[in-house]
């Protein structure tokens, strides 16, 4: 189920794959169809609790993009009509598969940077302003997602300051710190009132710090830094090892 806005993209990505343009059918047909396993909801934030809903109460499979819903009490339920139906309900978290994260997870489990002791996340970005969700339920869920991915582990404590820069939009910015345990703490900052745009993931270690930067060509997407110590006993980053990426978008 894609919106209007989507459609081009749409057609740009069968065209890629070599698959057939787009056919428009009424949603209650698509739903019902007993030849369709599985949907894929890309619709303004809005529709994603309703048509999800409505899905998995037909026995499909859905992958929704982010946000799943626009609150907690949406989300629940959604994912209680998934396990009442035993189907699968995946949300879009397209960054866990990117090549630069699944490298920088592997890093992490691998201990390369050693012990992790904090990480920093910003996304910023001059871009449309929503008037359904907050930029807190509109960019944070990427940053969120990949940090549990790697910490592994759920926050004992979450606080989230989020802004109205007089747009109406319901939030413009929004700070977000996560608590783990052992000291371990995260930092989050999107905007979408930015001068610049910027989508960096930084996360330093006992050993050494990792710096997932987006907006970076591919090969300075993701580097790592070790920290040595001088004979002083003054910690000093090394040279930065660049990650050697496939230059391809997540699958």
């Amino acid at each position: 189920m894609v919106g209007g806005r989507n459609l081009n993209s749409v057609r740009a990505a069968l065209q890629n794959m070599g698959l057939e343009d787009i056919h428009r059918v009424s949603i209650p047909d698509l739903i019902s169809n007993p030849n369709i396993d599985g949907v894929v909801i890309a619709t303004p934030p809005a529709s994603h609790m309703p048509l999800a809903k409505m899905a998995l109460e037909a026995g499909k499979d859905v992958f929704i993009e982010k946000p799943m819903a626009l609150s907690v009490t949406e989300a629940e339920t959604l994912h209680a009509y998934s396990n009442r139906n035993a189907r699968v309900l995946m949300v879009g978290h397209v960054l866990r598969y990117h090549s630069a994260f699944t490298t920088l997870l592997q890093w992490v489990r691998e201990r390369r940077l050693g012990k992790i002791v904090s990480i920093h996340s910003e996304r910023i970005s001059r871009g449309r302003i929503r008037d359904a969700e907050s930029v807190l339920w509109s960019f944070a869920p990427h940053d969120v997602s990949m940090i549990l991915a790697l910490i592994n582990d759920a926050p004992i404590n979450v606080r989230a300051v989020v802004r109205d820069l007089n747009t109406g939009s319901g939030g413009d910015q929004a700070h977000i710190t996560l608590e783990f345990p052992e000291m371990m703490r995260a930092e989050i900052f999107v905007s979408w009132m930015g001068p610049i745009k910027s989508q960096r993931l930084i996360v330093t270690g006992t050993q050494g710090v990792a710096v997932f930067d987006d907006v970076a060509d591919w090969p300075r997407k993701l580097g790592f830094q070790s920290f040595t110590k001088s004979e002083t006993n003054r910690v000093n980053l090394g040279e930065v090892e660049w990650a050697n990426l496939m230059p391809m978008e997540p699958l």
